[in-house]
């Protein structure tokens, strides 16, 4: 037996020490091009990285888990749609988040008493039947010298499963029916909204036969809607009108046709949000507050926004990247994608306005003392947004927007104990829309 020396370019694993492509340099080769090495999915500068989509979450170069990093708080479940249009469950405290990103949620109530979602069945019947079961929030009638509808609750699972309900949804929908030869039949969902304040509604809806006409009624008719016949549930919405104090949401159906609706909800708003308010003896959605996991500053053992923000010199200067889906233009208040700060009187925030620009600001003793604005967004969609934060440095961009910059001396508010996102201190101004990405560098 012969015992030769290992070259030191077989290490012992052995995998030769020069790519496979090229001879041995020894050998008189040359090295050839190497493909690049595979990058963490985090900027290589980032101290916090937040994956929304894929559900990955980075803090001082680390991958850790959801519940590590944030804090969140919600007394109330949430529905939210995934990338495929089918509608997850989560529950209390939980991230308000799928695969299509976070949804930074407010608060809202759903009008509608009835049972949206998972009522019990009920054989169609004629009107004084169905009215006299007294069904919580839901009555029927006739209009236009009708008399013979059917009025009920019935199993329309494989519909429902087809429109991305299956998780949140028993299968059953109201049914509404009219033979015969004239008039309508409708059924009218409680109670009143109660003041004239701006509204929208929402539901799935189907209906075979004749055009329905959804839209609710009280002195007169609002956000109104034909529905044309089709096999599949749609999500018909009307956004942003004025009822009168009386109006109550009335779905109706002429001679000849069917009706079948689920999850409706009425709300006092100007638009309708991703998250669904149809949970049976919950109508209130609340909002989702989401701080980070606060750490502790090595320098005085007060809170701050997480372990090693003050060490990485957060305090001086910060870089903020974030990836977020505008889906409305010219909302009515600004929409909060993040900050951080001690309360609403000190902070900086990233916000998208109600002038449809992204802007950074900085709060301090209840006074902005810097703000930097994009162009104006004309259009929906995506947008990464880039702003750096540092005295005699500051710079803001956003994907086609003219930018801003500033050579301001002005510091960033001391003392930060608190990183929110989607919402401010407040839980107001929540964003009400998907953030996709959010990562936090070291401005340089």
């Amino acid at each position: 037996m012969s015992f030769i020396e290992r070259s030191a370019a077989f290490p012992a694993a052995g995998t030769p020490a020069w790519p496979l492509c090229a001879v041995p340099v020894w050998r008189g080769g040359h090295p050839c091009a190497m493909p690049p090495a595979v990058e963490d999915w985090w900027h290589p500068q980032a101290h916090l990285a937040l994956d929304f989509k894929s559900g990955r979450f980075m803090r001082g170069g680390v991958e850790r888990t959801e519940n590590a990093v944030f804090a969140v708080t919600r007394s109330s479940p949430i529905n939210l749609p995934d990338a495929a249009g089918i509608y997850q469950p989560l529950g209390n405290n939980s991230l308000p988040r799928t695969d299509r990103g976070l949804y930074a949620n407010g608060q809202f109530t759903n009008k509608i008493t009835a049972n949206n979602l998972t009522p019990g069945l009920v054989t169609p019947v004629g009107v004084s039947a169905f009215n006299a079961l007294g069904l919580t929030g839901v009555s029927a009638g006739h209009g236009g010298g009708a008399s013979t509808g059917l009025f009920g609750i019935v199993d329309d699972a494989a519909a429902l499963t087809a429109a991305g309900l299956a998780n949140i949804s028993n299968g059953r929908a109201y049914s509404i029916s009219l033979g015969g030869a004239v008039g309508s039949a409708f059924m009218i969902f409680g109670p009143a909204v109660g003041n004239t304040n701006p509204h929208s509604w929402g539901m799935w809806a189907r209906c075979t036969g004749a055009n329905a006409t959804l839209r609710m009624v009280g002195g007169g008719s609002y956000g109104t809607v034909s529905l044309e016949p089709s096999a599949n549930y749609q999500f018909v919405k009307f956004e942003n009108f004025t009822p009168d104090a009386a109006a109550q949401f009335r779905p109706q159906i002429p001679f000849g046709g069917t009706l079948l609706i689920a999850g409706m909800q009425l709300l006092e708003s100007r638009f309708i949000p991703d998250a669904r308010m149809v949970t049976p003896g919950a109508p209130a959605l609340l909002a989702s507050d989401m701080p980070l996991v606060q750490g502790v500053r090595p320098s005085n053992g007060q809170q701050e926004p997480w372990s090693g923000w003050e060490a990485a010199g957060f305090d001086a200067a910060i870089r903020a990247l974030a990836d977020v889906r505008i889906d409305r233009l010219s909302a009515n208040s600004p929409r909060f994608i993040a900050g951080a700060g001690v309360d609403t009187n000190n902070l900086w925030r990233l916000i998208f306005d109600t002038d449809n620009r992204f802007k950074f600001i900085v709060r301090k003793s209840g006074s902005d003392v810097l703000t930097l604005q994009s162009g104006v967004a004309s259009s929906t969609g995506l947008y990464t947004v880039d702003t750096r934060a540092k005295p005699g440095d500051y710079a803001l961009s956003a994907t086609g927007l003219p930018g801003a910059t500033s050579s301001s001396s002005e510091t960033l508010p001391s003392g930060v104990t608190t990183l929110r996102v989607g919402s401010n201190f407040a839980l107001a101004n929540p964003f009400n829309g998907w953030i996709e990405d959010l990562q936090i560098l070291r401005a340089v």
